[in-house]
């Protein structure tokens, strides 16, 4: 259990390439992706991906994003333990027709992600939730829509 708490306060916020939140795989076959991320040219945006029901068409939009969104997210990560809290076990509960939530985070060579049903400490349920948000705040003003 020590490896992966050392192992994750190594991330940091200058070699973070990506983040997203997505929710999905209920009946109705909608899904809702938001992704922070840097581009090949440098630029922060955040995109995000949607549709409700199996046969829409998805929707995506990219919105500018700062590099201070960078700093938060993985200052969220070492102060919840998110990386050691990424190791934790399922839950013996099983949701078999609802959308469930993954975070996934990708800082340079490493990936890991924390999905809805794993077991989780209090303070790592709570950064889970925090990032959660985070992301969901960011889309704003005017963003390109594309396809």
């Amino acid at each position: 259990m020590i490896l992966p708490r050392l192992f994750g306060h190594k991330f940091r916020a200058d070699e973070f390439e990506s983040c997203s939140v997505s929710t999905g795989g209920g009946m109705t076959g909608g899904f809702c992706d938001t992704e922070l991320r840097r581009e090949k040219d440098g630029r922060a945006t955040v995109t995000v991906r949607h549709k409700e029901w199996h046969y829409e068409r998805e929707e995506k939009t990219v919105y500018p994003a700062s590099e201070e969104a960078f700093a938060h997210v993985a200052e969220l990560v070492n102060r919840y333990g998110l990386y050691a809290a990424s190791k934790r076990r399922m839950s013996r509960i099983r949701i078999l027709d609802g959308d469930t939530t993954t975070v996934s985070f990708h800082f340079g060579k490493r990936y890991f992600s924390i999905r809805q049903l794993q077991r989780k400490w209090p303070s790592a349920r709570k950064g889970y939730r925090e990032v959660i948000d985070f992301l969901n705040s960011l889309p704003g003003g005017e963003g390109e829509c594309g396809s």
